[in-house]
């Protein structure tokens, strides 16, 4: 039998040039994705450091340049200590005789560097009198100046920065005006260079083809250690730990995935117009899916300032306080709960609908279908908004229904209103959404099944309950069951409706993980803590549709 390089599991010594070049390729592919990344990170690390040593430096220079103004005058800024390259003085506060405000002015200045000041000085002078009020303002309220306005950095060229602070001047427990410093600060080389990232790309090429004259484990054995061994010299003087872990996840990589990685690259040279199809696809996957997942995931392991905090964010949300409620398990239980009866009612309704509008002789059908689908047409956050109103306690429909009834307003989801009324008109309001697609998706279903099953199911005398457990649920199943996988993870992740209608009152009991995100997100300004939780969202659903595909053999066919 000939040898065919594209199928061929591993190489061997009578591969094809080809296939000994793709090996070398996918082994320079995991060392740009790993050392690329790890050296992205290093260098994120370096530029925070450096730059948390620069402001700490500035600042105690426009701190020193403040006492001195408060000490001796306007006049202090004449005497700057080397390295400074420009320095500003503005008085403030204050009311004449007649008690009218004297306002602001630029006092005292001295520029020693022009090249680091904006050239208008107009526009400088007015800047640092808006910055003077705004401090004047922190300073009346006595809260401490905010770490981004107090410090600014600006880029002047590929190699210097100007970094600026800006201190308060108070004399005798009254604000006088701040003192403003600017320095030019060259930016640092970097640890790593990137010529030696590509360097690593070449010799990991070479020791790819080397590695695919070995044949089985040991072939495997020979990528894993041609990928870690470039990682590791990329960021040979490093600490110990940027050395070892990623060439641990480079050796694994290489030893796991290199045989279908090396395929992908055969297979280029194989079926060059398949991969010219599949090619526009693929970049919109990495550049909208791929890598903002590995972005996400990335934050997760660091805090807000951009320390790298390992699982830090995730055992905050594991392990709360014993105060903090609702803490994680409240949530997930929550989440838990508004999924399963959520998903209950979104089947059990468009399957019964869907059995109505199959009936042959029913007439009407065709608007009965545009009428039910009209839930699913509209945009949620719409629905949302109209069950919102329709549920509110003075005029809303839901409680005129209930006066007519003879059944007192209920307050849904108002002030002071209970966890279980805010859930019931969340879940209300989701039921509404959702049951068309399981109709639809039945609808579609039922429609396929051969008519000579019923007709066989009549002749072996089945009653109608028996035609729908033994011919009609089992049939259903191949659609049924991926678009119950799909509402677990529409319904687990629907945000609309739990932000809009309920708020996640009362006191945010009826909030599931996805707003806790959002709420770590937007208002505590936490992106790592919202990247855990939405990394701890990703596993959950992915266990689930892994277990569900287990279980039920979702993927197998109706008659197999």
């Amino acid at each position: 039998m000939a040898f065919d390089a594209g199928q061929a599991p591993y190489c061997g010594p009578k591969a094809r040039p080809y296939a000994r070049v793709s090996d070398g390729l996918a082994t320079a592919l995991i060392v740009v994705v790993v050392a690329g990344s790890v050296l992205g990170l290093t260098r994120y690390n370096d530029a925070r450091d450096h730059r948390r040593a620069v402001e700490t430096r500035v600042g105690a220079l426009a701190d020193d340049l403040a006492a001195r103004v408060a000490a001796a005058g306007p006049s202090a800024v004449e005497q700057l200590p080397d390295g400074v390259a420009a320095a500003y003085v503005v008085t403030s506060g204050g009311t004449d005789d007649f008690g009218i405000a004297v306002g602001s002015e630029v006092a005292g200045k001295r520029v020693i560097d022009a090249g680091v000041v904006n050239a208008d000085p107009e526009v400088v002078a007015q800047g640092l009198l808006n910055r003077s009020a705004e401090l004047q303002d922190y300073f009346s309220k006595h809260q401490p100046i905010p770490k981004d306005r107090r410090f600014s950095v600006v880029k002047l060229s590929d190699t210097d920065n100007a970094f600026s602070a800006t201190a308060q001047v108070a004399k005798d427990g009254n604000f006088e005006g701040i003192a403003h410093v600017i320095v030019r600060v060259p930016n640092p080389a970097p640890s790593t260079p990137t010529s030696q990232l590509l360097l690593m790309l070449a010799l990991a090429a070479l020791l790819g083809v080397a590695a695919s004259y070995l044949t089985g484990g040991r072939r495997r054995l020979a990528h894993g250690a041609a990928a870690a061994i470039p990682i590791a010299l990329t960021f040979l003087g490093q600490e110990s730990a940027l050395v070892a872990w990623p060439g641990l996840v480079g050796f694994a990589l290489g030893a796991a995935s290199i045989s279908g990685m090396a395929s992908v690259f055969r297979g280029v040279r194989e079926q060059p117009r398949t991969y010219v199809y599949v090619v526009p696809a693929m970049l919109g996957m990495i550049v909208l899916v791929f890598i903002p997942f590995a972005m996400g995931v990335a934050i997760a392991f660091f805090s807000k300032d951009g320390d790298f905090t390992g699982l830090g964010n995730f055992q905050e949300i594991l392990n709360p306080s014993a105060t903090t409620h609702p803490n994680f398990y409240w949530t997930t239980s929550v989440t838990i709960l508004w999924t399963v009866l959520n998903v209950l009612l979104h089947v059990s309704i468009g399957v019964a609908l869907a059995l109505v509008l199959n009936r042959p002789k029913l007439r009407l059908k065709t608007l009965y279908r545009v009428l039910l689908i009209i839930p699913w047409a509209v945009p949620n956050y719409i629905t949302a908004l109209i069950w919102k109103s329709m549920f509110n306690q003075q005029y809303g429909a839901v409680n005129s229904l209930l006066d007519v009834i003879g059944v007192d307003q209920v307050n849904w989801i108002g002030p002071g209103s209970s966890f279980a009324s805010n859930f019931m008109a969340n879940l209300t309001t989701n039921a509404w959404l959702g049951f068309p697609f399981m109709m639809v998706v039945t609808l579609g279903a039922l429609q396929s099944i051969p008519k000579e099953l019923y007709e066989a199911a009549d002749i072996d005398g089945a009653g109608r309950w028996q035609r729908f457990r033994t011919v009609t649920l089992p049939l259903l199943k191949p659609a049924l069951i991926p678009a119950v996988i799909l509402g677990v993870v529409w319904t687990f992740n629907m945000f609309n409706v739990i932000y809009l209608v309920s708020g996640g009152a009362p006191e945010n009991e009826t909030n599931i993980l996805i707003t806790e995100a959002y709420y770590a997100f937007k208002v505590l300004n936490r992106f790592g803590l919202a990247a855990a939780y939405s990394l701890l969202i990703f596993v959950m659903l992915l266990i689930y549709g892994w277990m569900q595909n287990r279980i039920t053999r979702a993927t197998e066919g109706a008659f197999e």
